[in-house]
């Protein structure tokens, strides 16, 4: 009788809460709605980032991994939750140097922290209740989460990590 009752709930137990991430919009740095639906099927890079952390050489290595890697896309987002300066002028600076390839996405603020002021993508991205993986928050800047072709979470790197690791991730 238990078996049987278990087995009656499981089937009203309701939708499955995670969200997809192709439901999701994140905006890019000219105010245009990115629709990460036009994505499906692509490994999705998030490198979350200080403005004033971001280096040239992270760049570089972002584009010369989507070159080699055609089925992946990067999306480096500045957060403002550490910074310290005009966010505005960084994420100018920044624009300069970024390749085609790299999508640059307006400020946001990343941390659970920030409640309803946290970006909607990176709610999914530190959430196991909407990414039914990981429950990662942003604890520093450059710290990178890996989507992949499914569009499921499979990859939560802090800072530090090596461009190599990162490589083999893609892979």
């Amino acid at each position: 009788m238990k078996l049987y009752f278990l087995l009656v709930m499981s089937l009203f137990k309701g939708p499955d809460l995670a969200t997809s991430i192709y439901d999701l919009n994140i905006q890019s740095l000219d105010g245009k709605s990115i629709s990460l639906s036009d994505y499906k099927g692509k490994k999705m890079i998030f490198e979350v980032s200080s403005p004033n952390n971001l280096q040239d050489s992270k760049i570089s290595f972002f584009d010369s991994l989507q070159k080699a890697n055609p089925n992946t896309v990067v999306f480096i987002i500045p957060m403002q939750d550490f910074n310290t300066g005009s966010i505005a002028y960084q994420v100018g600076q920044i624009k300069k140097t970024v390749s085609p390839l790299v999508i640059l996405t307006s400020g946001v603020y990343a941390k659970k922290t920030q409640g309803i002021s946290q970006n909607v993508v990176l709610k999914w991205l530190t959430n196991a209740s909407e990414n039914s993986h990981f429950d990662a928050d942003v604890n520093t800047d450059e710290q990178i989460y890996i989507v992949n072709e499914s569009g499921e979470l499979y990859a939560v790197l802090q800072k530090g990590v090596s461009d190599q690791v990162v490589g083999q991730l893609i892979k």
